[in-house]
C-alpha cells in the first residue's frame, strides 16, 4: 500500500469502555479526532457497561450484550474497522496530535515484517515527564512488564528499534496484522492479552517496532481500579501462567509453573494474602487444556526461541507500585535511567 505525501492515512482507532467516567472517555476520543495527518475511524466498543454511554465524537457505538473482557471488546472493535491500520487505545490514555501518524509512518518504513507499532508512553499526570511504556517486556519467569516503567523520561530508550510487542494503552497494528498473528486471546478477560499477541507475533517470527517521538499520555489504569489489588493480582498470577503454557517452550513452561507453585507455598505459609496465589494457581490449571488446545498450533508457527523474546527484559526492573499504580520516586529509578543513556552513549 502506499500514499503521496499530500494523502492522509486512515487508521481506525477501537477504545473499549466498560462503565468509563464520561470526561475520561471524553479527553480520549478529543484527542484522538484532534489527530493530525490521518483520517481516524472512531469506534467505541460498550463492554455492556450497567449505564449508557454516550461517545457524540466517535463515528461507531458497538454495543456488547455481556462483558466478555478487555480482548473481546478489541476484536469487536477490529473486525468492524474499515482502515487498513488499527489502534487500540485505552480509555484512559491520551494521544499526542501526532502520535498516530508517526506510528504509522514508523511502520510504513519498515518491511511487511514489522505488523505493530510501539509509541512512547508517559504518566499522565506526572512531571518531569516518566515513563509508562517504552513497549512490553517477558521475563523467564513469565512475570511481564512495561519497559522503562516508573523510570524518568531521559531518552534512555530512544535508539531502540523493535520491541517484543506494545502495551495495549495505545498500540498501532497494521490490519493484517491480526490475520497473520490471530485476535487478541479472549480467555484471559483482562491481563496478559497483549502479552499473549506480542509472544504469538515475536515468536512467530514478526516484529514490532518502538517510535519514541510518538507520545501518549496515560492515567495508568484509571480503567481498572476499580477491580481492586487482590482480584487484579489473581488475573495477572492466572494469566501469565495460561500465557506461559500456551506460546513458550516445555523447558519454560516448567520454569514458570515451578516458580509460581514455589511462590504459592511460601505465601502459604508466610504471606499477607494466603488465598489469592493458591486461588490463581486453581483457576490456571482449570484452564490448562484450553490453553493446551492452543499451544499445538501456536508452537508449530514459533521460528525464534523463547530466550530471543526473554532478551528484551534484560536488566530492566520497572519502579511502579502496583497498588497506588504510581511511579516510586526513588534514586533506584534514576540510577536505572541514567546507566541505560550512559550504555546508549557508549555503544552510539
Amino acid at each position: 500500500m502506499t500514499r503521496s505525501s499530500s494523502e492522509p492515512a486512515r487508521i481506525s482507532a477501537v477504545v473499549v469502555v466498560y462503565d468509563t467516567a464520561p470526561p475520561r472517555l471524553e479527553r480520549c476520543l478529543v484527542a484522538l479526532r484532534a489527530s493530525v495527518g490521518v483520517e481516524v475511524e472512531i469506534i467505541v466498543v460498550d463492554n455492556a457497561s450497567p449505564r449508557p454511554v454516550h461517545a457524540p465524537l466517535a463515528d461507531r457505538l458497538l454495543e456488547r450484550r455481556t462483558n466478555g473482557g478487555f480482548a473481546a471488546g478489541a476484536n469487536d472493535g477490529v473486525r468492524a474497522a474499515s482502515a487498513h491500520f488499527i489502534a487500540v487505545v485505552n480509555d484512559d490514555a491520551v494521544v499526542a496530535p501526532d502520535a498516530l501518524r508517526r506510528c504509522i509512518d514508523a511502520l510504513m518504513a519498515s518491511g511487511r515484517n514489522v505488523l505493530a507499532a510501539a509509541p512512547k508512553v508517559l504518566f499522565a499526570d506526572v512531571e518531569p515527564a516518566t515513563l509508562d511504556s517504552c513497549g512490553i517486556v517477558l521475563r523467564p519467569s513469565g512475570e511481564a512488564f512495561s519497559a522503562g516503567a516508573g523510570q524518568p523520561d531521559l531518552g534512555q530508550f530512544d535508539t531502540d528499534r523493535t520491541v517484543l510487542g506494545p502495551c495495549l494503552s495505545t498500540a498501532v497494528f497494521r490490519a493484517e496484522a491480526f490475520h497473520r498473528v490471530g485476535m487478541f486471546d479472549e480467555r484471559y478477560f483482562l491481563y496478559y492479552e497483549d502479552v499473549d499477541w506480542a509472544l504469538r507475533s515475536f515468536l512467530g517470527g514478526h516484529d514490532t517496532v518502538f517510535v519514541p517521538d510518538a507520545l501518549v499520555r496515560h492515567e495508568h489504569a484509571a480503567s481498572t481500579r476499580s477491580l481492586g489489588e487482590r482480584r487484579r493480582f489473581r488475573l495477572v498470577q492466572r494469566n501469565l501462567l495460561l500465557c506461559a503454557t500456551a506460546n513458550l517452550s516445555w523447558l519454560s513452561v516448567a520454569h514458570v509453573w515451578a516458580a509460581r507453585t514455589v511462590a504459592a507455598a511460601k505465601a502459604a505459609v508466610k504471606g499477607p494474602d494466603r488465598t489469592s496465589l493458591a486461588s490463581a494457581l486453581g483457576a490456571a490449571v482449570v484452564r490448562v487444556p484450553s490453553a493446551l488446545h492452543a499451544r499445538r498450533r501456536r508452537r508449530r508457527a514459533a521460528v525464534r526461541h523463547d530466550h530471543a523474546a526473554f532478551a528484551f527484559a534484560h536488566g530492566l526492573t520497572p519502579f511502579v507500585d502496583t497498588a497506588s499504580y504510581r511511579p516510586t520516586e526513588s534514586a533506584a529509578a534514576l540510577a536505572a535511567a541514567t546507566a541505560r543513556l550512559s550504555r546508549r552513549g557508549t555503544h552510539g
